[in-house]
């Protein structure tokens, strides 16, 4: 059997900005050697390509002449090392890490040559860098070269001077390293469980988020004193509130993150990655709270945001239509959140990479259904459940089975609609999220296949409404509604309005008070 030809080159292609591309194919001219213009001509032509194909490929390197398979790989090899080379160079322009390291290298040529006192000089320029970046291990490093050097001239006096002050330094700096992992590592705690579970509903999942965040290093007085540690400080708070709905202290933790990256300017031009994020997490906390006001404000400066990587701008372009998609679904205006998922669609096709993001299923489907457009909603929908991802998101999968219901309800598919909640509540058991709220649903649709006046089904929409509104001030109950406005379906039933117009209706009561 063949072996099937790799995709890396592909794909480290595929990744490169427009500025990246530009940058190697100078670094390729500089760097000439007998085959550059075969390396140029392959980088081309995979750039070109939306699928790999590497036999095309090959004809296009070699036109008529016979094809040696083991020269191709070496050709793509030496291509993919290329490429590697150009980008070190290229992040040694743009990037704090880089720049360090080349320090330090220069640092090591230097010190082989025994010119001691221009080391002392850079490694003093890295120091002061490095501070203002939290860059500990480089500063170790630093004080590492700086006894080796004082021992290689056999510099006694420096040593007796400096020994006790680099030592003290040393420590501190270990006790930041060492912080700092113990927050990553709660941070890393926190984010499984809630793409396990997106929020608590269970108190067995509240017992375990606050064991994760009984932690010594999170006591008041442990505080740290470095920018980096305080982020990671904020957001694994950010992270907690988020879990268990304290939406206040989740919309104070996101300000307070976003007051203290905007205070470091210089590191956000290094990496802008974590900011995306945290607007994000603000404009969610904003609409929870319906600060919507606040919505309007960080998607427009999320949508400003001026990208570094390939990642940052998918990051921006997922998120940006996500939370309008999501404002649209609040304020019932899903014709224009149809608009928003086909002008969304259009501008994906810049993105050679296609990453399936269960988030994106689930707003389409509640668009498409709140437009009424049923079948494109059990589209989307089916998407996710189809998903093969068997940690991420229960939640967003259990509700996602009763939308699917819903949607069969709508449609009036009653022989499917007996399978589906047989399969439901066998998924629901099996996965201990068989709540109150989730289980009312389920009874109230196998019921209604046996109500026949017009009358007596009105009245079993009302039973079911005020059920839920009771069940909505339970905090293990209320999370579905945080998907899905099953309450306005309700109360569009009950008085035979649109489910738009009852969103539309609710919203402007909101906005008013």
């Amino acid at each position: 059997m063949p072996k099937t030809p790799s995709t890396k080159l592909f794909e480290l292609i595929q990744s490169l900005s427009s500025s990246e591309k530009r940058y190697f194919k100078v670094f390729a001219t500089k760097t000439s050697t007998s085959n550059s213009n075969k390396y140029l001509v392959l980088f081309d032509a995979i750039d070109r390509q939306v699928e790999y194909k590497e036999e095309s490929l090959k004809v296009l390197i070699y036109n008529k002449k016979e094809i040696e398979s083991r020269k191709f790989s070496e050709l793509k090899h030496y291509l993919y090392e290329l490429i590697l080379k150009s980008l070190q160079a290229y992040d040694e322009k743009t990037s704090i890490d880089y720049k360090l390291k080349s320090m330090l290298n220069n640092i090591r040529v230097l010190f082989k040559r025994s010119l001691y006192s221009h080391c002392v000089d850079i490694l003093q320029k890295i120091k002061k860098i490095a501070y203002q970046y939290d860059k500990f291990l480089i500063i170790l490093e630093v004080l590492f070269w700086e006894k080796r050097l004082a021992y290689t001239e056999s510099n006694i006096s420096f040593l007796n001077e400096n020994l006790g002050r680099i030592n003290t330094e040393e420590q501190d700096l270990l006790k930041k390293i060492t912080q700092e992992r113990h927050y990553w590592t709660i941070f890393f705690q926190l984010l499984i469980s809630l793409k396990k579970d997106g929020i608590a509903r269970s108190s067995e999942k509240t017992t375990e988020l606050t064991n994760i965040m009984n932690s010594d290093w999170l006591l008041e007085k442990n505080y740290p004193d470095f920018h980096q540690a305080q982020l990671l400080y904020h957001r694994i708070y950010s992270i907690y509130y988020s879990s268990i709905r304290e939406y206040e202290q989740y919309y104070a933790t996101n300000n307070q993150l976003i007051e203290l990256m905007e205070e470091q300017p210089k590191r956000l031009k290094e990496d802008v990655s974590t900011y995306i994020s945290v607007i994000t997490n603000q404009i969610f906390s904003s609409g929870m709270l319906r600060k919507y006001d606040k919505v309007e404000q960080n998607l427009e400066k999320l949508h400003s945001l001026k990208p570094i990587t390939i990642d940052d701008k998918y990051k921006i372009f997922l998120h940006y239509y996500l939370n309008k998609m999501v404002l649209c679904s609040e304020n019932g205006n899903f014709e224009l959140g149809v608009q928003l998922i086909e002008q969304r669609e259009k501008e994906r096709q810049q993105f050679k990479k296609a990453l399936f993001n269960i988030n994106y299923s689930f707003i389409y489907s509640y668009l498409f259904f709140g437009a009424g457009r049923y079948e494109d909603a059990l589209h989307w929908l089916n998407q996710l459940l189809n998903y093969s991802g068997k940690i991420q998101r229960q939640d967003l999968q259990s509700v996602a089975r009763i939308v699917q219901i819903i949607i069969h309800y709508e449609l009036n598919n009653s022989i499917l609609l007996e399978h589906l909640l047989r399969s439901t509540y066998r998924y629901m058991r099996r996965r201990n999220r068989l709540y109150q709220f989730e289980l009312r649903i389920l009874k109230f649709i196998k019921r209604s296949s046996n109500i026949i006046t017009k009358k007596a089904l009105r009245e079993e929409f009302i039973k079911l409404r005020d059920d839920f509104l009771e069940l909505s001030k339970d905090p293990k109950e209320s999370p579905m509604l945080r998907y899905f406005d099953f309450i306005s379906w309700l109360e569009s039933k009950i008085e035979e309005k649109t489910f738009p117009e009852v969103i539309k209706e609710k919203y402007l009561i909101k906005e008013i008070n």
